[in-house]
């Protein structure tokens, strides 16, 4: 049998990382940050990989790896892989460094493209190596993008699968928030002892030995993940003490992430401080990194529940004051609400406080606090129609009419401190010329877009999503109700004091079957695709 070591996103710290004897280290990408130092950097982690206590060392390049893509930089002591693959130890290894989604990041590929590059995989391999995971299929021509599988907290266990024997990839995106590594969270290694006959001929023996060492780092995962979330809550209770204590944190997060780790100089940290100090510090500004951190803090505190539907329980009432706080301050938000657009966990202070390591995947709660469309859709009214709670559901359409009439308007990303939107931070200009990142893909433009709030006067408010909101009103009195023959009234009376309204023949068309078939509708959601 022949043990293998794998890690990933080390970003420079390689050295920090203790690697058993093994037979194969296999590192997942993302071996450095951005910085002009890339091609020192690559080659103290080439000599890093001579001295590991392995026969042999595989990697693939990360979003992070430009001089990697570029093939400016060769490893000497390594296997680079790129859409290829070798034999190793009586076993297949295949690698696939690419990401969709990271425009302006090194091995960045659409989703078409990258469904083209992962048809090339062969079948019958042993390990294949990626960025991200892709879910195991029956045919190769049927690989597809996929997350990991919900409710995934360990990625070992995400490892072993039918097809191919193991797989293993690095960072993991979008919402997903799974642990990329056991070794980004406590800079130790996963271990796995692999058999060339694969997991199904294992003996009893092996199997019980492999069984004790998931639970075993089960729990090590786990123990850590709970401790760096509970230091977090602490932590943003504190910052939320008072404005100054918010805004030194903030600033010291910028610092750190986004000068110290890319290795960019003093001078340029105290340049940007000099520049932008004024604003971070404004009233408004400190505001919306407030209400970003209440928002983090509820995030946590449905996390931290072993049930996520009890999460939301326990903080609705929590939910529901913190959508009348900003949604009353909203106003004093002016220029600074793509703060709130932004995930809470891509915010500073998940970046910094890990938690984009350790937090589980949530699926009935939402990424950001605005849209207020979206925590209203998601959220708080399947909450209230699982709870049959026809008041409360009643009184939560009332308080989101509220809400979404004082937030009319959010800006979009990146324009409150001057920040690029396009480019991540860091990135050298002469890299950003090199691979064309200095301008806009449509693609990108269309997805920040996408994240933007429609921006709707009072009069179209009113006259176009106003009775959007009152037929999801009606219509849900009428399925969780106890009035049927009230309801349906309403509906016909907002159909017609609205007959120019662009969603009137839909709604007819579903008042006709609400009518005639009774509350067995396709969706509890009538806003959820509206404007």
């Amino acid at each position: 049998m022949a043990s293998i070591c794998i890690i990933a996103d080390t970003h420079r710290k390689h050295r920090e990382l203790t690697i058993p004897p093994c037979d194969i280290l296999i590192h997942c990408g993302d071996l450095c940050s951005f910085q002009e130092e890339d091609l020192q950097t690559l080659d103290d982690i080439d000599s890093w990989f001579a001295e590991a206590p392995a026969k042999h060392v595989v990697c693939i390049g990360g979003n992070h790896d430009f001089l990697i893509q570029s093939k400016e930089f060769h490893f000497k002591h390594a296997i680079c892989l790129e859409d290829s693959g070798i034999e190793i130890e009586g076993l297949s290894i295949y690698g696939s460094p690419w990401c969709p989604d990271l425009s302006g990041f090194a091995y960045y590929a659409t989703e078409e493209e990258l469904i083209e590059k992962w048809r090339k995989i062969p079948s019958g391999i042993d390990i294949l190596i990626t960025r991200n995971p892709l879910s195991p299929p029956s045919a190769p021509a049927q690989r597809r993008l996929q997350g990991p599988p919900a409710k995934s907290n360990f990625l070992a266990a995400d490892a072993v699968l039918a097809f191919p024997s193991v797989r293993q990839c690095g960072m993991t995106f979008g919402m997903m928030r799974t642990p990329r590594m056991l070794a980004a969270i406590s800079f130790s290694a996963i271990m796995l002892v692999y058999s060339s006959s694969s997991a199904q001929s294992l003996t009893p023996t092996e199997k019980t030995q492999v069984s004790q060492m998931i639970e075993e780092l089960h729990q090590k995962l786990h123990g850590s993940s709970a401790t760096n979330n509970s230091r977090a809550v602490s932590t943003l209770q504190a910052i939320l003490k008072s404005p100054k204590a918010t805004s030194q944190y903030y600033m010291a997060c910028i610092k750190e992430l986004q000068f110290d780790a890319v290795g960019k100089r003093e001078s340029e940290w105290r340049e940007w401080r000099e520049r932008n100090e004024d604003r971070v510090k404004s009233t408004e500004h400190v505001a919306a990194l407030q209400y970003q951190a209440k928002f983090l803090l509820l995030t946590l505190a449905v996390a931290l529940e072993e049930d996520e539907a009890a999460g939301v329980k326990k903080v609705m009432p929590l939910l529901i004051d913190y959508y009348d706080d900003l949604t009353r301050d909203f106003d004093k938000l002016e220029g600074h609400g793509q703060i709130l657009i932004t995930p809470a966990l891509d915010s500073v202070f998940a970046d910094r406080l890990k938690l984009t390591l350790t937090m589980p995947s949530l699926e009935k709660w939402i990424d950001a606090p605005l849209p207020v469309s979206a925590v209203y859709d998601e959220v708080i009214l399947p909450h209230f129609r699982k709870e049959k709670n026809h008041s409360a559901l009643q009184a939560a359409w009332d308080k989101r009419i509220v809400h979404e009439s004082k937030t009319l308007k959010v800006a979009g990303r990146g324009e409150a401190l001057g920040l690029p939107v396009d480019l991540p931070a860091g990135i050298p200009e002469n890299i950003a010329r090199r691979f064309g990142l200095d301008g806009r893909d449509n693609k990108r433009e269309k997805q920040r877009e996408d994240v933007r709030q429609k921006k709707i006067s009072e009069e179209d408010f009113r006259k176009d999503r106003l009775p959007v909101l009152h037929w999801g009103k009606n219509r849900d009195a009428l399925l969780h109700g106890s009035n049927a023959a009230a309801s349906l009234r309403n509906l016909g009376r907002i159909i017609r004091e609205n007959l120019a309204h662009s969603e009137a023949p839909n709604w007819l068309k579903e008042l006709k079957s609400l009518a005639t078939e009774g509350s067995n509708p396709e969706s509890d959601n009538p806003t959820a695709s509206k404007p």
